[in-house]
């Protein structure tokens, strides 16, 4: 049943990342047809805002996505492996102990992509609309039917509650404290890029509050019930920071997206962290 539910909520989160998808390139499109007091609306510094974070914000989301495909994949393959008779007894060890990591890594991720993906598709198709003006609220456009779409995004196979409620439960059962071990990896190998390393420094220092806040936390089951959500957002914006800077080592040109996301969640982490404490 778990199982099941889980391979829902990727699926889930993946669908809610087209919708956001859509939207986005309605309102850019639109954005860059319409014109007010002589230019483009999307060369109006508030429209361009909106825009430029819609579009870090889907990349984010489609990073922490594909880190839990990821995830998948390698596990099922060592299973596959496991099954089989081809492993000697080292391997098999081996694979053993890094399906186990793996596993528990997403049993944490799951939720969580599922609660990003839903909640970032709600902001973009409601920012989507506020792009469309009185356009966008009729039926001759589509982003109110996409807005009207993702209201539900954030409700089947588990409302965002429920998914940062689970989160917690694993991080209760110790998987922050395996996830971070891999994130920290990431991070220490990037330290010898130097478009990276004063990002990854900031990561660095990301994973750190998140672990001082989670201390405060369980000192009261109630009250990290009631901050569930702060400390899932926290996560979130660890892993897909993570996951970006990974992606701008591979290609250099996603320096910008990774910069811009790290860069405005730590400080909105900071302040999570302070709420908590």
């Amino acid at each position: 049943m778990l199982d099941l539910m889980n391979n829902a909520r990727i699926g889930v989160a993946a669908q809610a990342l087209g919708l956001a998808e859509a939207a986005f390139h309605d309102a850019s499109v639109y954005a860059s047809q319409r014109e007010q007091f002589g230019q483009p609306i999307a060369k109006q510094p508030l429209v361009m805002t909106m825009l430029a974070k819609m579009a870090v914000n889907i990349e984010a989301v489609r990073a922490l996505c594909y880190n839990a495909f990821e995830l998948i994949d390698l596990t099922q393959a060592r299973e596959t492996a496991l099954a089989g008779s081809a492993l000697s007894e080292a391997e098999r060890g081996a694979h053993q102990e890094t399906l186990e990591r793996d596993t528990v890594r997403l049993r944490l991720l799951t939720p969580l992509v599922k609660y990003f993906a839903t909640e970032v598709c709600h902001d973009i198709t409601r920012d989507a609309m506020q792009i469309l003006g009185g356009v966008g609220y009729t039926m001759d456009s589509d982003v109110a039917k996409l807005h009207a779409d993702s209201l539900i995004m954030t409700v089947y196979e588990g409302t965002s509650e429920i998914q940062a409620s689970f989160a917690l439960k694993e991080v209760g059962k110790g998987a922050l404290a395996v996830v971070f071990d891999q994130a920290r990896k990431e991070v220490a190998a990037m330290r010898g890029d130097p478009k990276r390393a004063p990002l990854a420094e900031r990561v660095s220092g990301m994973i750190g509050r998140v672990e001082e806040s989670t201390k405060v936390l369980f000192g009261d089951i109630q009250y990290a019930l009631l901050r569930a959500k702060l400390l899932a957002e926290m996560v979130i914006d660890v892993l897909a920071a993570t996951e970006l800077l990974r992606q701008a080592g591979a290609d250099p040109r996603r320096i910008d997206v990774a910069e811009s996301f790290v860069l405005r969640r730590a400080l909105e982490g900071e302040t999570m962290a302070r709420r908590i404490e």
